[in-house]
């Protein structure tokens, strides 16, 4: 069961598939958080795939067509390192070696039925306060320190979400890379510490320009040196090509009034795009790769776009090129 979730609160997914116990946990934790039930595994990590986020995970060993040990096993290889979720298991058939099982699947904490939901309410609190400040931790180190944007891989692995909740929408995601030309004679001449500095007002720039974009979302990060990404998970109806020109035309305009004296500071970009129509089917690992695809097309136009003098470059990339 998913019911419609409050953004301010953690959500806790349930995998029970006896309906009493299931009414029961809700009751017990919905003051706590929202709460996804599943009464299979399959189901869940269906649900995982699909982009759903959770802060915890609540299940009984003993399911159907797969157990609770397997599905804390796939959670391992789904989350990867990039998000701490706790996993609480619970079974009326508990011994030492089913508890032994449940840690070394992962599960941080073993409860015997009949449970004191008094005790699992004050357990579930102390995980959830554990997950968010690991994930807090996180977070910020994924974030590039000049700039405070996301860095590359965490855009990837953030931006995948983004694109699985697009599919077979018929949206087009489009990625740029920005690349800050005069950085080089900036460095050159004034040192590092300058350079950086206008590296600093490029970001700031890049996110004013993203915020005042109507009803886009603009993912920002740094790519690497003197280089910028910006992904457009669903274009507006003017179309890609369109909507990274004005991007585009919008940052230099605002660089122009940045105070360089040693230099000039302008913006080339490459672009690459791919639409989301029934031949693209991806799950959370595929949609990386999708990721990984656009940035290595967006360098080559980015490229093209320096060979030939021009401002921007763009290219539509198609699922099995």
């Amino acid at each position: 069961m998913i019911e419609r979730l409050k953004r301010e609160k953690p959500t806790i997914m349930v995998v029970e598939d006896d309906p009493t116990t299931e009414q029961s946990l809700i009751d017990c934790l919905s003051d706590l958080a929202n709460v996804v039930t599943f009464s299979n595994a399959e189901n869940a990590l269906n649900f995982l795939g699909r982009g759903g986020r959770v802060d915890l995970v609540i299940a009984d060993i003993v399911l159907g067509q797969m157990n609770g040990i397997e599905f804390c096993e796939r959670l391992s290889q789904h989350f990867s390192g990039d998000q701490f979720v706790p996993v609480i298991f619970y079974s009326a058939f508990a011994d030492s070696s089913m508890e032994r099982l449940a840690y070394q699947a992962g599960g941080l904490d073993f409860i015997e039925k009949p449970m004191s939901f008094a005790r699992l309410q004050l357990r579930v609190r102390s995980f959830l306060e554990i997950s968010k400040r690991f994930n807090r931790l996180s977070s910020s180190l994924m974030l590039d320190p000049l700039t405070g944007l996301m860095q590359r891989e965490a855009l990837v692995s953030r931006g995948s979400i983004e694109l699985i909740k697009r599919l077979f929408s018929g949206a087009t995601s489009a990625l740029m890379i920005i690349n800050v030309e005069g950085m080089t004679a900036i460095n050159a001449k004034a040192g590092y510490r300058e350079g950086d500095r206008i590296l600093k007002i490029v970001a700031q720039e890049l996110q004013r320009v993203a915020e005042e974009f109507e009803n886009i979302e603009i993912l920002l990060g740094r790519h690497m040196a003197d280089q910028f990404v910006a992904l457009i998970p669903a274009c507006s109806n003017d179309g890609f090509a369109s909507d990274s020109e004005k991007l585009l035309s919008q940052l230099q305009g605002k660089l122009r009034k940045i105070d360089a004296d040693q230099g000039s500071v302008s913006v080339y970009a490459g672009c690459s795009s791919i639409v989301h129509d029934d031949g693209l089917r991806v799950d959370r690992s595929g949609a990386q790769e999708v990721l990984h695809e656009l940035l290595r097309a967006a360098e080559v136009e980015q490229q093209k776009a320096k060979a030939a003098e021009n401002s921007l470059a763009c290219v539509q990339i198609t699922h099995n090129s």
